[in-house]
């Protein structure tokens, strides 16, 4: 004859029609129970529900959709399920599908019992034994078509290269060769629909589901369609089509009518002779793999998206990111003023001399009695350069004095000390040289001067050394200028002048005190050199009535309080990146309501609900690196930018901040996605299906 036996079958099945709906009429029940009777052939059966209902309970009590609906399809063969709307006929298309599960009976496949699978083992038979055919066509509206007949493949564990080969092949099976980049919003509804079917052959379609496929088309590409699915059943696979149509009903090989949630008739013309034999499985899809390359695979999967969904809504995706990248800009660059004022601070305390312990008379800090206080001497002083754990020591001699040169007249704190005072002290030279041991042994007038007092004396530019000034009663040498530095003893309101120790006594008549300061090798805690000072000078002086004060506490102290302002900025600035986080979360929750429908057709397609997770976690991972990256820059720029302005600043950018506060943005991405990226992995498909 010529014609398809899917053909053949339509003329049949269309005269036996009025026949069967006046008998569905006059027996009733009685229909089903003849007709599950036929269905149980001897031939086992791919798909057996046995007492399957379906109910949802409101506040108005429960809803039966499904009421004890026993059913069984045989590998092969083509079915139609037709009701009225609202019958439970899409209801039941689900459950058969593995996108809903039913509240009570059994359902099985391949012998196997759905109820007691896992969500994940359901995603696979989704992916390797299902294909669906949706009435709006559900293609992902931002894919391709060839990319939208990838997402199954890609599910399944296919590379990239073999999904788009797969794919290609599929939509030229269905006439599609010239709209493989098109998008579905260029192509007309029955392109939509070859897309979906093309789509549910991806994975060899063993069975096919199509819901309604003709209720959105004319009636000419309904008829394409149909011709479609004839000749798909005719290849071998099972094709089980819901439909209210009873022309599209006509041209399966078996009628099922449902009718408030009940099977009333189940008709199975003699064009079934013709067909597939039963039990014909089709053979095809995607091998599977390891799951460590399926997963690879899924997260490659998952970066695509994520970058097709940044380009998608750039706007939204940059307002977000830039909360990111204040957060990092801020931690990275507070990390790097404050780094830079801790080592100014500490360099300071070290232009004081870090290793120097300086001895006192006295019991302590404050201590104003000083009857009976015997001096320290600079016999003191030597015996402690005795003991093995002191480099130098000079005593201090200190005094308040005028100093005149020429016409200017300053107040001038006025030190004497030993030869070793710029080894104790750290001190270097600007001009000159300073005073040596035989000046300080004849008590010789020599003088040097720091940097400060120069330029206050003399105007730029001339030569000091072998000038007199008067100090006081003395008219003294210049010999030498100490250099000044950044350190805090340095300040422009400190002037200085240093004289042999054994000069200051004899020629100013202020009171002086005396102190001693040692300096400590390199290598040897301070701890240790106290002790050593506290044993030489009690024994010769025969009590402990002196005390010592190190800078190396003021040290400790300052680093610890730049710590702790430093912690305490670092926490204001991580309010910012808990804010960039909240908002990621928002950006993420409103991504999961906008794309449910999406997330039910990835479903649908065989995402288990690790895929869905990794998804969006990836693109809320995506989204805070490209923020962290953007923060990066803007700390590097801050960097370049703050000296220029702000000189006095310090700034010390550590590449270990960069790194934390990229570790940061990826740890926000991380934790403040994972809630949406879990409620979008949680979603029912047949729920997110429904919202559209």
């Amino acid at each position: 004859m010529g014609r398809s036996p899917c053909r053949a079958r339509r003329g049949r099945a269309r005269g036996a029609g009025p026949a069967a709906r006046r008998a569905r009429r006059g027996r009733g029940r009685g229909a089903g129970t003849m007709t599950r009777s036929v269905a149980r052939g001897s031939a086992p059966a791919l798909i057996e529900m046995d007492a399957v209902s379906r109910w949802h309970d409101t506040a108005a009590g429960r809803s039966i959709v499904l009421d004890r609906f026993s059913l069984r399809i045989r590998a092969g063969e083509m079915v139609a399920i037709r009701g009225a709307s609202g019958s439970g006929k899409s209801t039941l298309l689900h459950i058969l599908g593995g996108l809903d599960f039913p509240s009570s009976g059994s359902y099985r496949i391949h012998g196997h019992d759905v109820g007691g699978m896992a969500p994940d083992a359901l995603a696979a038979i989704r992916s390797r034994l299902f294909g669906f055919v949706f009435q709006r066509y559900h293609l992902i509206p931002h894919l391709t078509a060839l990319e939208n007949v990838c997402v199954p493949l890609s599910y399944a564990g296919a590379g990239r290269a073999e999904a788009e080969r797969m794919a290609r092949d599929r939509l030229v099976q269905v006439g599609l060769h010239d709209r493989l980049h098109y998008r579905p919003a260029q192509l007309s509804g029955g392109q939509q629909q070859r897309v979906g079917i093309a789509r549910a052959l991806a994975n060899g379609g063993s069975v096919i589901f199509a819901d309604e496929p003709t209720g959105a088309l004319d009636a000419r590409s309904g008829a394409q369609i149909m011709d479609i699915l004839c000749a798909l059943h005719a290849a071998g696979h099972t094709v089980v089509i819901v439909t209210h149509d009873a022309g599209v009903a006509a041209r399966a090989a078996r009628v099922i009518e449902i009718e408030d949630g009940r099977m009333v008739s189940d008709i199975r013309t003699d064009a079934a002779a013709g067909a597939t034999p039963p039990g014909a499985a089709h053979a095809g899809g995607v091998r599977p793999d390891s799951p460590l390359r399926r997963r690879a695979g899924i997260l490659r999967l998952a970066l695509r998206e994520a970058a097709r969904i940044l380009i998608r809504v750039p706007l939204r995706s940059a307002l977000t990111m830039l909360g990111i990248a204040i957060g990092v800009g801020a931690v990275a660059s507070v990390v790097a003023v404050g780094q830079g004022s801790r080592d100014k601070v500490l360099r300071n305390i070290s232009s004081l001399g870090a290793n120097t312990i300086e001895v006192a008379a006295g019991s302590g800090l404050g201590d104003l009695d000083s009857r009976g206080r015997r001096p320290l001497s600079s016999r003191d002083a030597a015996l402690l350069v005795e003991q093995t754990r002191i480099d130098a020591a000079t005593p201090v001699t200190s005094a308040s004095a005028t100093v005149r040169a020429g016409r200017a007249s300053l107040q001038v704190a006025v030190l004497g000390v030993s030869e070793d005072f710029p080894e104790v002290y750290a001190r270097r030279m600007l001009e000159g040289a300073f005073f040596g041991r035989a000046a300080v042994a004849a008590a010789a007038p020599v003088v040097v001067i720091d940097q400060n007092l120069r330029e206050r004396l003399f105007p730029p530019g001339i030569s000091v050394l072998g000038r007199q000034i008067m100090v006081g009663p003395m008219a003294l040498t210049i010999v030498g200028v100490e250099r000044s530095s950044d350190g805090v003893a340095d300040s422009r309101a400190v002037l200085q002048a240093y004289v042999p120790h054994t000069s200051v006594g004899l020629r100013l008549d202020k009171a002086q005190h005396m102190m001693i300061a040692v300096r400590v090798p390199p290598g040897v805690p301070n701890r240790l050199a106290q002790a050593g000072i506290f044993d030489v000078l009690r024994t010769s002086r025969g009590a402990q009535d002196f005390y010592t004060r190190s800078l190396e506490q003021i040290q400790i102290a300052v680093a610890k309080a730049a710590r702790t302002f430093s912690l305490m900025i670092l926490a204001i600035a991580a309010v910012s990146l808990v804010v960039g986080g909240i908002g990621v979360m928002n950006m993420m929750l409103v991504s999961v309501y906008e794309r449910t429908h999406e997330i039910g057709v990835r479903m649908a397609l065989g995402a288990r609900a690790a895929d869905v997770l990794t998804q969006f976690l990836t693109e809320a991972l995506v989204l805070c690196a490209l923020g962290g990256v953007a923060g990066v820059a803007v700390s590097v720029a801050f960097r370049v930018l703050l000296p220029v302005f702000l000189p006095e600043v310090p700034v010390v950018f550590s590449w270990p901040s960069v790194a934390a506060g990229l570790l940061c943005s990826s740890v926000i991405g991380l934790v403040f996605g994972y809630a949406p990226a879990r409620r979008a992995s949680r979603l029912r498909p047949v729920d997110a299906l429904a919202n559209e």
